[in-house]
């Protein structure tokens, strides 16, 4: 699978994932948090992410870690803002609509040797379902995946003509008021859910 040259920084070497353990995980963490935070607070703020990444009740092993490493780096470069912008939308009033794509392909992992625990939704995943292009390789098309493509597309036609993401498969709805932001968890069975990236240190 490609990537540009942000997203090479980041990438583990297959060769490496069994290298990946707590000690290593934590080490990234703080080599992360020195890199763009000097302040007073460096270390409380590196005692709340390493809580919350590596103290999980889960079996601990070389994926779990690498799993753990991926949700951080995708908080950083995504998440975080992505639910700041919703945030700061909706208190300027804006309608706004969430969505979490909840599902992956196998034919994207085709001739990678990328272990079944680290798969999932990567960056640009929506790409096929929205206009058929094959960013990330190519997908197996089938009634699951015709799913996804409607309600993307659907959704997506509708919000640009009615400002609302209308498609035939679930009822699309915004994020509400509550402090748990509802979204959209587009899978082959889309379903609304609430508490959208949902932690309190953000």
């Amino acid at each position: 699978m490609g990537g540009g040259r942000l997203t090479h920084t980041y990438t583990v070497n297959p060769k490496n994932y069994k290298r990946w353990n707590r000690k290593k995980l934590i080490n990234t963490l703080k080599k992360f948090v020195g890199l763009v935070y000097t302040g007073k607070h460096k270390q409380e703020l590196i005692g709340q992410i390493v809580k919350y990444y590596v103290y999980r009740k889960e079996k601990h092993n070389d994926i779990f870690y690498l799993n753990r490493y991926t949700e951080f780096i995708s908080d950083v470069h995504f998440t975080v803002a992505s639910v700041e912008g919703i945030l700061a939308r909706r208190k300027a009033g804006w309608d706004i609509y969430a969505y979490l794509l909840d599902h992956y392909n196998d034919g994207i992992f085709n001739n990678t040797n990328i272990p079944e625990g680290l798969r999932g939704a990567v960056h640009a995943s929506e790409f096929p379902y929205m206009s058929g292009l094959e960013l990330i390789g190519k997908i197996d098309f089938d009634e699951k995946e015709q799913v996804i493509a409607d309600v993307f597309r659907q959704s997506f036609t509708e919000f640009a003509r009615n400002g609302a993401p209308r498609n035939q498969h679930v009822s699309w709805l915004d994020v509400g008021k509550d402090p748990r932001l509802r979204y959209l968890r587009i899978t082959p069975e889309p379903e609304m859910r609430s508490g959208f990236y949902n932690h309190p240190s953000w």
